[in-house]
């Protein structure tokens, strides 16, 4: 009698350890190349406690496999479809299942497994989790790559000191009707620091209507933006809040859009690397530390190649997709990475801006002097 316990005591044992064995993969995997010397992104936090609490709950369930084996192995098949580290603990319960019931029993337990782990990056994406295939995002980060390093790196990519561009802008409401506008743009590097200044040349009731910024790469500077309305001829400082939410000129940009952000305007997560377009992408997910912005988060793919953004999602503050910025038509002019397409389409209300970019010119010869609030008063 006592040699039987025993015996089944130590099977007990080295199962629960056998199952526990997939756990530290698991939690370890998607912090590879985490600095831990920082807080851990929220997306990170979020995966932890659900595997804890999926842990927990497995264990719990384990005990009852000899009774009710079926509903175990169905209730640890909804669980992994929601966590990543119980593995062990579904392949126990399967074993078994498969020893003492018979296949009409094991077949629809099995279908049960599949269907859940088909849906399992639905769900955990649905439940603001990292799906499992978001784990994959081991390739930049054994080169030590950070969500932030990157789009450091598409901050830091070469653009020349100075730009120029003409721009068509294209306003499309939900019902199709369309309205075309026309701009030149011009653009100066000042150390770490950019200005830009356009003019609306087309149609006549925005011409003369001009945009200057100063974006700061100091995130204690304000940025500073003024906007020069020709009818009324008042030049309007664009600041505060109304910069984060109000759209510039009837489009779906907002005034922040229109300008460079500093990197560490935001909290950046590298979420995983994917093929977009035949393209590889890293997927970035960027938070706001200003809570005034319109987006709570913003999901950025980043071509690998060339250190440009060609998609973005912007989330609100019920974390539903509010907007999606798509990029496309990119080449070389003059050794520099250039995009010709843009389009921000606000889902919400079926809105579409469009951004064509033509005869672009860099390192070209600027005076500061254009970029100033007299200059754009003043106008072409």
């Amino acid at each position: 009698m006592t040699s039987e316990y025993r015996l089944g005591a130590w099977a007990l044992i080295w199962r629960y350890l056998l199952a526990l064995s997939w756990v530290l993969p698991s939690f370890a995997a998607p912090l590879v190349g985490q600095n831990l010397s920082r807080e851990l992104p929220p997306a990170f936090c979020g995966f932890l406690i659900s595997e804890i609490v999926g842990v927990i709950a497995a264990s719990v369930l384990i005990r009852f496999r000899r009774r009710a084996p079926m509903l175990v192995v169905v209730s640890l098949s909804v669980l992994s479809s929601v966590t990543v580290t119980l593995g062990g603990f579904l392949s126990w319960g399967v074993a078994s299942l498969c020893t003492r019931r018979r296949w009409k029993e094991i077949l629809p337990a099995g279908v049960v497994f599949i269907g859940f782990q088909l849906l399992s990056d639905p769900v955990r994406r649905g439940l603001g989790l990292p799906a499992v295939t978001d784990l994959r995002v081991c390739g930049a980060q054994a080169a030590g790559l950070s969500g932030r390093d990157i789009m450091q790196k598409v901050r830091n990519r070469a653009d020349g000191d100075t730009r120029y561009a003409t721009i068509e802008m294209t306003l499309i409401q939900k019902s199709d009707h369309k309205r075309v506008r026309k701009l030149e743009s011009w653009a100066m590097d000042i150390g770490n620091d950019t200005k830009k200044i356009m003019f609306f040349t087309y149609p006549g009731d925005v011409k003369g209507t001009g945009f200057l910024t100063w974006d700061y790469d100091n995130t204690a500077k304000v940025d500073d933006k003024w906007l020069y309305l020709p009818a009324m001829k008042k030049t309007r400082r664009i600041s505060g809040k109304s910069s984060k939410t109000d759209y510039f000129m009837g489009s779906d940009f907002t005034y922040n859009d229109m300008s460079a952000r500093s990197v560490d305007e935001e909290k950046h997560t590298l979420l995983r690397e994917e093929m977009l377009g035949g393209q590889k992408c890293w997927v970035v997910e960027s938070v706001p530390n200003d809570k005034d912005e319109i987006y709570t988060r913003r999901v950025t793919w980043v071509r690998q190649d060339c250190l440009m953004a060609v998609k973005a999602e912007y989330y609100d503050k019920l974390n539903k997709l509010h907007r999606r910025l798509t990029i496309s038509n990119i080449n070389k002019v003059q050794v520099f990475w250039t995009m010709h397409f843009m389009q921000m389409e606000n889902v919400q209300t079926g809105h579409k801006t469009i951004i064509r970019m033509d005869n672009q010119k860099f390192n070209i010869k600027l005076s500061p002097n254009l970029f100033t609030v007299s200059q754009l008063e003043k106008g072409l």
